[in-house]
């Protein structure tokens, strides 16, 4: 059974287990590789590090009450 993204994150919330991080990790791995790809070689570890921790922070600080609803997304979108 797949777990999703959104699932594994929610999980993280709640325990803020390593494994579960190493999960939505290796789940978002390929689009920070490929990201990576665009940097110059000798930059890449830096920028991957950096990366990481940026994903770890946004993990730890998500929280389901400030998602928007539709309308309230809907608006926002309409004024740009």
């Amino acid at each position: 059974m797949t777990v999703s993204l959104y699932s594994d994150v929610m999980e993280f919330q709640k325990t803020k287990d390593d494994q579960v991080f190493a999960r939505i990790y290796k789940k978002l791995g390929p689009k920070i590789n490929y990201s990576l790809l665009q940097t110059r070689l000798d930059e890449r570890e830096d920028l991957k590090q950096e990366l990481s921790l940026v994903v770890y922070e946004k993990v730890l600080s998500y929280s389901l009450d400030e998602v928007p609803g539709f309308e309230e997304f809907e608006k926002q979108v309409l004024k740009k």
